[in-house]
């Protein structure tokens, strides 16, 4: 059975021939008026496979780590001092003193609104993983304020789940294939070819087609 067509302005689907390294794709992206069939969409919904969602770029419309760095420059101008002894110690570290400092209200975050209605939409028994770079601290309350998480995983201080980070991660938990991953930038190339479903959001046309 076709699935019914979305009137949502910036949905759409496409399935990836079986020779591409992603063998499901979905995209957000301004540019797409209206789903587009295909016979494996269904598979999206298998509760089974967990769904893994990115938070900087993907359920919110900015990158958290530069925001709370930015508002920290523009209380004392001389954190930059402290951002290079931080860095230091590797990414990680730096982003989690800069959130320890931070003054993050979660509810005025530009969150993507077709992310939020996508994911609600999804069946309440599949499993929902939050799965950022930005810090766990705050990763875990953008993920109570959104609601509907079953886990969250983010950058610890130690290791900086960005990138292979992430994918390692990922593949760790569920193993190959084993899960469905939405991003939106060039480091998640390296948790798509490893991911069941690619789900990309708002990306660049230079990164789609490299997907595609």
């Amino acid at each position: 059975e076709r699935p019914a067509r979305t009137d949502r302005s910036s949905l759409a689907c496409a399935h990836l021939a079986a020779q591409r390294r992603y063998p499901l794709r979905w995209r957000f992206a301004p540019s797409v008026r209206q789903g587009c069939e295909t016979e494996r969409v269904g598979s999206m919904q298998d509760q089974n496979v967990p769904l893994c969602v990115d938070l900087d770029g993907t359920l919110i419309r900015t990158d958290l780590p530069t925001e709370t760095a930015l508002a920290l420059l523009r209380r004392n101008p001389f954190y930059l001092f402290c951002f290079i002894v931080w860095l230091g110690k590797g990414r990680a570290h730096l982003k989690r003193e800069i959130a320890a400092r931070a003054r993050v209200d979660v509810a005025r975050l530009p969150y993507d609104e077709r992310v939020l209605a996508w994911l609600r939409g999804e069946p309440s028994a599949r499993r929902r993983v939050l799965c950022t770079a930005s810090d766990q601290t705050l990763a875990d309350a953008v993920a109570a304020h959104v609601g509907g998480f079953d886990e969250v995983l983010g950058s610890d201080g130690v290791h900086n789940l960005a990138g292979r980070g992430k994918r390692d991660a990922l593949r760790e938990r569920y193993g190959e294939r084993g899960f469905d991953y939405a991003g939106n930038a060039s480091p998640d190339l390296h948790v798509w070819r490893h991911a069941r479903c690619a789900i990309v959001v708002n990306a660049a046309p230079g990164l789609l087609r490299r997907v595609c």
